[in-house]
């Protein structure tokens, strides 16, 4: 999604990396979404602002797993923890 930022944002394709390789942070995506959020109320182009609103979508879905995804490891580690506190 952020692919359709190219040309509208001049650090699209920097950001998409960053994403793609799993290097940023929930503060990171916090303000990207914050960023984004900040740049739409600015933007009167009705197809740029549909393109950083989707984007602003896909990056709050991309939190939103990373926390699933941070809540399934730590209730694993929770049952190991326990399976080995039983031995």
């Amino acid at each position: 999604m952020l692919e359709s930022l190219d040309g509208i944002l001049p650090i699209a394709n920097d950001l998409k990396v960053l994403v793609e390789g799993d290097v940023v942070s929930d503060e990171l995506i916090d303000t990207l979404i914050d960023m984004f959020k900040e740049i739409n109320t600015s933007i009167i182009d009705i197809d740029k602002k549909e393109k950083i609103g989707k984007s602003i979508s896909f990056l709050e879905k991309l939190k939103q797993v990373e926390v699933d995804q941070y809540q399934k490891d730590d209730q694993r580690v929770k049952e190991i923890e326990n399976m080995f506190s039983s031995i």
